[in-house]
């Protein structure tokens, strides 16, 4: 079997999974959920973070027990069947694509602040940069996710600091109209927010020493980035009030122009490179799942070459970008955003349920965490909207075909 190449250590492991997660969630899709939670989007963020914990247990201990390329595709086909197995790893795969192209949009409208460019244009180039950088390989990669994390996390710091002076608890004080299904389903949508843990998991092929520095680097991405949530959304919250949020597709950029021109236009500056590191990953994880699916020959078996000279699945890495650059002509940010988490949070619940299958030996955490996790996934699922779970049906449809018609076909 053709295998990738171990180069990603601790530090450069949740540098990825941070450059995964600190994105799109917070810089644009802050005002999504200000507008669904209202003052509760703290709250929300914590319900999420809470769920991502049980979650990021389970992916941690499977990635630890079974290090390959693919996540729960190939972890589900090992420990549940084969067809379970598939399905997870074509709904991961539009899932991320999903999100690439989600938070491509998020990039274009915080590029049109600094030129007036259509968003759609920018997103579509900025997904066909991001696919000719994965082409380099993971070493490559990592360096550029790394330099976009430092950026990033400093203009976050930077926001926080010079917010101290400008917080009004004020904000906190109208809570009227926000019931707890406005709650749970704000919830649901920012756990999108969170999801990028699992690029740990899904790159275990190319991770050094991965029984030991997969948890690790899980749970310390997560911990980071669920403290750095809190801050800013109660930060944002206190300074303009949701409701100013909820209006502005640059929410952040918001909450600086509150405090300083020239600080608005820094936070602007860091959503572009965050979005951008976010596309850039989640277009690096979908391509590693359809390349463990085209060595399996459950997708095309030419996803599953390796580039000789970089060292990365070459054909997947261009696959995934032009699929990702279609997804983006459609130009819905909320409809994107929102069918993103639902198709998340389905992934996940396999991702748990097959994590209980684990023999006991292999086990870091206690199963009760990967129940909780399989449970709550399926609890926040039911509180996104009717169209987004249309649309999810139908993906899961097609997913079923295929995998029918290709097992007909392939019988002798």
């Amino acid at each position: 079997m053709r295998m990738l190449k171990r180069e990603l250590g601790f530090w450069s492991s949740v540098a990825i999974a941070i450059g995964g997660m600190i994105g799109g969630g917070i810089f644009v899709l802050l005002g999504i959920g200000a507008g669904i939670a209202g003052p509760y989007l703290p709250l929300a963020f914590i319900i999420a973070g809470l769920l991502a914990f049980f979650c990021a247990a389970s992916s941690a201990e499977l990635g630890a027990a079974y290090p390959l390329a693919g996540g729960t595709y190939e972890y589900a086909h090992k420990l549940v069947s084969p067809g379970v197995g598939f399905f997870s790893g074509f709904i991961f795969t539009a899932s991320k694509i999903l999100e690439a192209a989600t938070v491509a949009l998020a990039f274009g409208t915080y590029f049109a602040l600094f030129l007036n460019i259509n968003p759609v244009i920018i997103a579509a180039v900025g997904v066909a940069i991001f696919t000719a950088i994965n082409y380099l390989g993971i070493r490559a990669s990592a360096r550029l996710n790394n330099i976009f994390v430092v950026i990033k996390v400093s203009i976050l710091i930077l926001l926080a600091v010079f917010s101290l002076g400008h917080l009004s608890a004020s904000n906190f004080s109208n809570f009227s109209g926000v019931t707890a299904v406005n709650l749970f389903t704000a919830s649901a949508l920012l756990f999108f927010a969170y999801t990028g843990f699992a690029r740990i998991a899904t790159l275990g092929e190319e991770v050094k020493n991965p029984r030991k520095a997969i948890p690790k680097a899980t749970m310390t991405a997560l911990a980071i980035t669920t403290l750095t949530y809190i801050a800013i959304s109660s930060i944002a919250v206190a300074v303009v009030g949701s409701r100013a949020l909820a209006a502005s597709e640059q929410p952040l950029a918001v909450v600086a122009g509150r405090i300083s021109p020239m600080l608005a236009v820094l936070v602007a500056f860091g959503a572009l490179v965050a979005t951008a590191s976010v596309v850039f990953g989640d277009l690096l994880t979908s391509s590693r799942t359809m390349f463990a699916m085209g060595r399996r020959r459950e997708f095309p078996g030419i996803l599953g070459r390796i580039e000789k000279r970089y060292g990365s699945p070459n054909i997947s890495v261009i696959a995934t970008g032009v699929i990702a650059i279609a997804v983006v002509s459609l130009g819905s940010l909320t409809f994107a955003a929102l069918l993103t988490s639902l198709t998340i949070l389905v992934y996940y619940a396999i991702t748990n349920f097959t994590a209980l299958r684990l023999d006991r030996d292999k086990l870091i955490y206690p199963r009760v965490l990967s129940v909780l996790g399989l449970f709550g996934c399926l609890a926040l699922a039911a509180f996104l909207p009717l169209n987004e779970w249309i649309a999810t049906i139908l993906l899961a449809a097609v997913a079923i075909i295929y995998y029918v018609i290709d097992k007909r076909l392939r019988r002798p």
